[in-house]
């Protein structure tokens, strides 16, 4: 949506939007949709274009990837349901008042890059904290809930000993009918109840590490794919091998390896490369901006060893924290805190010029 004004406006000048909107949900498993007694509501709150070079930046929505520039933005939401329904947000209510046969429950998030709610009269959960931050997991079914929570708690803890505060108020961790693996969102994860066990709990890491890369750091994600996604991939790959979980961290290794591996011998170089913008990465999106990602920064992490590579991208994150951060940005900040030019590295990687066996 566009809307020009009849004057120039002044610097600091304040302007009101009214903006009624209705939705009709697709019965669809993805961010913005109705599914098996769930209600995924997310991209449904008004977001700011970035204003870039002269204009504002607009994509294309994609059936795969995140499609998305995202700057911060403050968020004030009231959402009234039917009694019985429980809500899983990006921040905790602050109130839940009931009015008769409806519910209404008040959110506020400043800093953010995005609110999403995933509604259902399905939900339960179990709550804790990580520190200082409270974490609530919100599930249907699961036979130890106070495991996975605990387990959820242990990441929050580990990556910000890494890479600073966790950046929002608290944490919510959702498990709902999703049709990928799992989402991300300012201070919520979603992941698919359709995963099993061990699928579910690297997942639950995975968009943990992205309140991080993705929250706290923000890259265009339309552009830029692997940034964040490799670095959400390496902080599982790390949180591993902190964890003393080396069969696990080799694996994920090996098998970001191999599927690199066998995509290179068909496709060659420029079958592997991903210095490219999401909609060029159609055909082997995962195995480029995941596994390509991950490789990246784990092969650099091997090379000058994980405790400096820790405290360069905890260096990163605080420098770029509620920013967007260019590929540049990145390397030139890992240069600085390793004290040597990383530059080779990733253009090698990016540009598919690593043999990988």
């Amino acid at each position: 949506m566009t809307l020009r004004f009849a004057r120039t406006l002044a610097k600091g000048e304040r302007i009101t939007l009214h903006i009624d909107e209705e939705v009709s949900l697709a019965r669809i498993r993805h961010r913005l949709g109705y599914s098996d007694g769930y209600f995924s509501l997310s991209h449904f709150y008004p977001e700011v274009c970035p204003f870039r070079g002269g204009k504002f930046v607009t994509y294309a929505s994609l059936p795969y990837g995140d499609p998305f520039l995202q700057e911060t933005s403050d968020f004030l939401l009231d959402l009234t349901l039917p009694v019985g329904y429980e809500c899983a947000c990006s921040v905790h209510e602050h109130r839940r008042e009931n009015q008769g046969t409806f519910t209404t429950y008040s959110y506020a998030l400043s800093g953010a890059r995005d609110i999403a709610v995933v509604a259902s009269k399905n939900l339960r959960y179990v709550s804790g904290r990580a520190g200082g931050t409270p974490v609530r997991y919100y599930y249907e079914s699961d036979s130890a809930p106070a495991k996975t929570l605990s387990g959820i708690c242990e990441a929050v803890e580990l990556f910000s000993s890494w890479f600073g505060d966790f950046p929002y108020p608290s944490y919510t961790l959702a498990v709902a009918p999703f049709c990928e693996a799992g989402v991300e969102h300012s201070g919520m994860g979603v992941v698919s109840k359709s995963l099993s066990e061990s699928a579910r709990r690297e997942t639950i890491l995975h968009e943990t590490a992205h309140q991080w890369w993705y929250g706290k750091v923000g890259n265009d994600e339309f552009c830029n794919p692997w940034m964040d996604e490799g670095l959400a991939e390496f902080s599982v790959a790390a949180f591993y091998k902190a964890k003393e979980e080396e069969a696990a961290y080799r694996t994920k290794i090996r098998d970001a390896e191999d599927i690199y591996a066998i995509r290179l011998a068909i496709k060659g170089g420029s079958g592997v490369r991903f210095d490219l913008p999401l909609n060029e990465l159609s055909e082997g999106y995962y195995d480029r901006a995941y596994c390509g990602g991950l490789l990246l920064f784990s092969s650099l992490a091997e090379e000058v060893g994980f405790p400096p590579f820790l405290a360069a991208l905890h260096n990163f994150a605080d420098t770029f924290a509620e920013k967007v951060a260019r590929p540049e940005d990145l390397i030139a900040s890992l240069s600085a805190s390793l004290g040597k030019d990383c530059s080779s590295h990733f253009n090698a990687w990016l540009s598919g010029n690593v043999p990988v066996q």
